[in-house]
């Protein structure tokens, strides 16, 4: 019956003959009052997955929208469909909100189409307490998450409206797939035994092909020449390398024109209707290029440069073919690509070096010490700022951005006059100066008293130093209310040019408290590396690159190969390499034991096992009785996994398109070698009783917390007895829960990521735990001494040894992975100092790094700071 009336409307509204894949399942879902999360990339057909539904309900479907234009055009789209909707938002006047209410209380509408913005209202809250709802639609549900692309604050009080209506169900669509986003969707929208469906990223009419290629203009002239009809666009990572680009191709007498955000809003539009219109028939552009564009007949999508992820990537690709005929998306590609994103991640998300070094200079520059506020700005900009600290301008200005999220500095002089636009009506401003807290009413009070009524008319400018100082208003606090006021869409606000310099807001600390959470900063970086990684990964994988792309955005319903990409139409040769017998040698060794390994474990691993390493993974998973554990054992580890990239780059393996990749088997490799040694089976490691008992205290504690997350029986997650066979097994992947009785798809794909973090958070402990008992029972007695807070000296005079015996107990504490607190023995000062010297100078004597920093530091301490430097730079290096 639901799918009887869903083609319906299809053909009787939408003019469509047919669903696209996995859009009926998704109507049916939610037509059957399921809270239901969908991933569908842009121009996939998510707006029919809601709307269909809308019209199959008695009420009225609330979608929540981020963008007014957006709103605007799909209100004027299902007008021109005969179905009823509207929208409230800032742009329309006071009175025409309320008359949509109002005709919403009616049931004058199918769907109704508001800003999150408006639930932060109580009085808007009250008049939807009048409204018959169907369901909730979240749309761009992405900018809920803060692993979202972009995160919108006012996402969070989306679930507040189930404290003034009934719970009705939530759908929540998005083009953004990654696991992280997904989990955070369902958790802060509340959602209740959600079905998840990812459908749409298989574009059937598209060709992905890479090439390794060094003359890439060359290249894509062949490519063009050979194109019959259609445009091409040609994308590049830099404005530089697009300006080069255009005028190569023009040479070869190509027509092409570059388009980035560096030239000025006429010319790009200029250029942008050259290349619509067909006029121009290659277009060479950076990212900034293609967001709202429709041009259906792009029959090749070229990449010059890696994106910075695959996200990125498939969105830019998939502007090719648009009009459902035969298209290309053609990555030229060398393995020096990767330099130039690196540069940007390492520049976008500053080391802790970066950030104190410039905190440094900016205090000195305005004579301020500690405890001292500077008064005047700084009057230089990121280049005059990187010449004097030998920084790029990109590192200045992202380390910049950095201090003003944190709220040391703004950028712009507060001496300077702002900006500022009231954009809503006086009523909803009385409305949200009612219901905001003491310290926003404040500040808004200010405001509406200093500017006066032009504001509602036009943007008019305002001396803000003057009235903060008048009315004893603190910056900080203008600044937070500001944010929210623009949030709400209340005003648009533009600071003080940054031509005025640089405002410091706080006064100077001590560089050990530099207000940054380093932490977090640090993950980001990790993360963005890892996504590097998969487009590096994408572009050398000898696997069908359809399929690559559709495992990673965990597209569920693939079954063959496409046919179509340069790895299935061989296309790309694997490269030939002249191997000596030694070189043979390794080769089999690697592949073999990547066979035993089953594809559970990444190269790191598998070097550890061919190295005989002592690691205590592989101790845990009994990985010594690997055919050839220690074969390799006269290699650095990092050589063997140089030959590990070697048979990568010859098709003998692959790595997944996971954040961690895992080693796998090609079908040539099985074709190579034959008789390879069978799969082993990984061991569960012997657990104590206490450390099952520990283990599952902690499993406890999270399916309890899962369940109040999601309103749920306990039982329903998982069994008592389930968690204790989770503690014994260890599984160590999701699928790996299955083994356990009872353990279902659902519990493994909803939950089990979530059950692995807390499996090898144990590990890890265990792992530390093993290494210890291997340490002299001396240095434990140190180790003990050094984690009761006590100094060297101290645990010296206490043992009656020299402070030098002390530190190498200390040192080989440190060479065992032991954690071990450092805040007692040495100062971040001196950390800070050594660390840089050791990052220029990794092999440095003891008595040469005394004479670089001063004789006042004797060898002890130098021994043990250098002992935690060289750690924590190991540990990076490993990540």
């Amino acid at each position: 019956m639901i799918e009887q009336r869903a083609r319906e409307i299809l053909r009787e509204h939408f003019r469509y003959p047919e669903f696209r894949n996995g859009q009926l399942e998704i109507i049916e879902s939610i037509a059957e009052k399921n809270d239901t999360l969908v991933v569908m990339p842009t121009g996939g057909g998510k707006s029919l997955c809601y709307q269909i539904p809308a019209m199959l309900h008695e009420h009225t479907a609330l979608v929540i929208s981020p963008l007014i234009a957006l709103m605007k055009d799909q209100v004027d789209s299902l007008s021109r469909a005969r179905i009823k909707s509207a929208f409230i938002n800032s742009s329309l006047q006071y009175h025409e909100q309320q008359q949509r209410l109002t005709n919403a209380r009616f049931g004058a509408y199918k769907l109704l189409y508001i800003a999150p913005e408006r639930l932060e209202s109580k009085q808007f809250l009250e008049q939807l307490q009048t409204i018959p709802l169907s369901f909730i639609a979240v749309d761009e549900a992405h900018c809920i998450s803060e692993w979202g692309h972009d995160f919108r604050p006012a996402y969070v009080s989306i679930p507040k409206l189930f404290e003034y209506i009934p719970r009705i169900p939530v759908i929540a669509l998005t083009a953004t797939a990654t696991g992280e986003v997904q989990q955070d969707i369902v958790r802060c929208l509340d959602m209740k035994a959600p079905r998840k469906f990812i459908r749409g990223f298989d574009r059937p009419n598209l060709s992905y092909i890479t090439e390794e290629c060094n003359k890439k203009a060359e290249r894509a002239t062949d490519i063009i020449k050979e194109t019959k009809e259609g445009s091409s666009i040609i994308y590049c990572g830099s404005r530089k390398r697009v300006e080069e680009t255009a005028n190569s191709l023009m040479r070869y007498g190509i027509q092409c024109e570059a388009y980035h955000a560096g030239m000025n809003e006429q010319q790009r539009s200029y250029i942008q209707e050259r290349f619509i219109s067909g006029e121009v028939k290659a277009l060479a552009a950076t990212s900034a290029f293609g967001m709202g564009v429709d041009k259906s007949d792009v029959r090749n999508v070229f990449h010059f440069d890696l994106t910075q992820t695959l996200e990125a990537y498939y969105q830019e690709a998939g502007r090719a073919g648009r009009d459902g005929q035969p298209s290309k998306c053609i990555m030229l590609y060398q393995f020096s690509d990767r330099k130039l994103q690196e540069f940007f991640i390492s520049s976008t998300y500053p080391d802790k070096s970066t950030l104190q070094t410039l905190y440094n200079f900016i205090y000195d520059t305005l004579q301020a010490g500690v405890g001292v506020k500077p008064q005047q700005p700084l009057y230089l900009d990121e280049t005059a700022i990187g010449s004097r600290i030998n920084l790029s301008a990109i590192a200045v200005a992202s380390a910049l951005n950095v201090f003003e999220r944190n709220g040391i500095l703004r950028r712009g002089s507060t001496q300077g006059l702002a900006q500022l636009h009231i954009i809503t009506e006086r009523p909803r401003l009385i409305e949200y100066f009612n219901n905001t807290t003491p310290e926003r009413k404040v500040v808004l009070e200010t405001l509406l008293r200093s500017v006066g009524s032009n504001a509602f008319e036009q943007p008019i400018h305002v001396d803000i130093q003057s009235m903060l100082r008048k009315h004893d208003i603190p910056h900080e606090q203008f600044t937070v209310a500001m944010r929210a006021f623009e949030y709400a869409r209340l005003l648009r606000y533009e600071p003080a040019s940054a031509a005025g310099g640089l405002s410091i807001l706080l006064e100077r600390v001590p560089i050990s408290r530099l207000p940054v959470d380093y932490d977090a900063l640090n993950e980001r970086r990790q993360r963005a590396t890892k996504k590097l990684d998969v487009v590096q990964r994408y572009a050398e994988t000898h696997e069908c690159k359809r399929n690559y792309i559709l495992n990673y955005f965990q597209e569920d319903d693939i079954t063959t190969s496409c046919g179509r990409c340069s790895s299935c139409t061989g296309k790309t040769q694997p490269k030939k390499v002249k191997h000596t017998e030694q070189d043979a040698f390794i080769q089999r060794a690697i592949v073999e034991t990547v066979a035993e390994c089953n594809g559970r474990f990444g190269r790191t691993t598998i070097a550890h096992i061919l190295t005989g390493s002592n690691n205590s993974k592989l101790h845990l998973f009994n990985l010594k009785r690997c055919k050839n554990f220690g074969v390799l054992n006269s290699y650095k580890r990092n050589d063997v996994i140089q030959y590990i990239d070697m048979a990568i780059s010859e098709r003998l393996l692959q790595l997944s398109s996971d954040l961690n990749p895992v080693v796998q088997l090609t079908k040539q490799a099985e074709r190579k070698y034959s008789s390879l040694p069978a799969p082993l089976q990984i061991s569960i490691p012997k657990v104590s009783g206490a450390k099952v008992s520990a283990t599952v205290q902690r499993l406890t504690r999270l399916r309890n917390d899962i369940a109040s997350r999601y309103n749920m029986p306990v039982s329903t997650i998982a069994t008592d007895d389930q968690l204790m066979e989770m503690a014994v097994q260890n599984p160590t992947t999701k699928n790996a829960f299955g083994k356990i009785k009872g353990i279902g798809d659902m519990f493994i794909s909803r939950w089990a990521k979530e059950f692995l973090y807390v499996l090898r958070d144990e590990t890890a402990m265990d792992d530390k735990q093993e290494e210890e008992a291997q340490l002299p029972a001396t240095v434990m007695t140190t180790l003990e001494y050094v984690r009761n807070g006590n100094s060297i000296e101290k645990i010296a005079e206490m043992r009656s040894l020299s402070t030098g015996t002390i530190a190498q107990h200390i040192q080989q504490a440190l060479e065992k992975g032991s954690s071990v607190p450092r805040q007692h023995l040495i100062s971040q000062n001196l950390y800070d100092v050594v660390r840089p010297i050791i990052l220029r100078k990794p092999y440095v004597l003891l008595k040469d790094l005394r004479v670089e920093i001063g004789a006042e530091y004797d060898y002890a301490l130098l021994r043990v700071v250098t002992a935690f430097v060289r750690r924590d730079i190991a540990i990076q290096d490993e990540r």
